[in-house]
Order: C-alpha cells, then structure tokens, then sequence
C-alpha cells in the first residue's frame, strides 16, 4: 500500500502543539523535583538519596510512580518544608499521570458529533469492569482543560518549595 492510496493524515499545528504542551509541562514538573533531589540532599532520607542508584531509580519511574514512592518516603525528611514539597510533589505527579496518559495513549479519530470532523485523539479503552472502562474525545476542550489543571498543579508545587533548605549545624 502507498502513501497515495492510504494518505498520512495528521490534525493541524495548533492541536499538536497543545498535545506536546502537555508532554513537556509534565515533564518539566518531574524534572523539577527530581533536581531538588540534590538541592535537599541532606534533609532527605536514604530513599531518596540522588547520590546513590537507590535514590536515581525514581528518574526511571512512571509518573505516578514517582509521586507514589515521593509520597511514602516524603514524611522521612529532616525538614518539614521539603517534606511537605515532597508530598505535595508527589501528589501532583498521581494527579496528571492518568491524565496525562491517557492523552498519549489515545489513538487518532474523528468524533462524528464534529461538524467540521477534525482529527483528533480517541481515547477508548475498554474493561469488563464498566467503571474502568474510557471512551472520550481528547478535545481541545480536553487538552486545554488539563493544561490549565496541570499548571495550577504547578504552581501549588512551586508555592510549597522551600526557599532555602536549613541545613541545622551544616551552614
């Protein structure tokens, strides 16, 4: 089959723009607080020891994942602010995993209630258990909803990050 017979169809410019948005904005968040792992090296319990591969494992972490293992090792800090940053951190990232998963595992479609029939992401996701189950149009309604819900999530993020970490008897 040719690529005259079976055409490579992609939705426009500013609808794969907000697609990869929402890629970077999360990652950014990771990347984030992953840094701020060497930042509070020395509040920061083993777990969460960059310097070490024990510590490193959470880069290779899914998204929820990572806010998952932040969460259970959070409350270990020295420092309360960094742990609270940690939880709060963590919890941002269990709260736009799915979200953001979704998005990248939709499959190209064309919601027939369109009257303009653009393409766009179709996530459907069937399961036995009906309440599992997904089936929405990801939407520039969609995408820009959870842009803004990721950057609100952000910004929470941010306000709880300390400043400057005390260091007790270390400074």
């Amino acid at each position: 089959m040719t690529d005259d017979v079976f055409p490579l169809q992609i939705p426009e410019a500013g609808y794969l723009n907000k697609v990869g948005l929402v890629v970077f904005l999360v990652a950014e968040l990771e990347g984030l607080i992953i840094t701020d792992l060497v930042r509070f090296h020395p509040l920061l319990p083993p777990q969460l020891d960059f310097a070490t591969l024990r510590g490193m494992k959470v880069a290779g972490m899914t998204t929820s994942n990572m806010g998952q293992y932040f969460l259970a090792h959070a409350p270990r800090s020295t420092d309360e602010g960094v742990a609270e940053y940690y939880r709060a951190g963590g919890q941002a990232l269990i709260e736009i995993g799915p979200k953001r998963n979704a998005m990248l595992h939709a499959r190209p479609g064309v919601d027939g209630n369109d009257p303009q029939q653009k393409l766009r992401l179709l996530r459907w996701r069937p399961d036995t258990d009906h309440e599992k189950s997904e089936a929405h149009m990801i939407d520039d309604e969609w995408i820009d909803d959870l842009i803004s819900t990721i950057i609100e999530i952000r910004t929470s993020v941010v306000a709880s990050r300390p400043r400057q970490p005390r260091l007790d008897g270390l400074q």
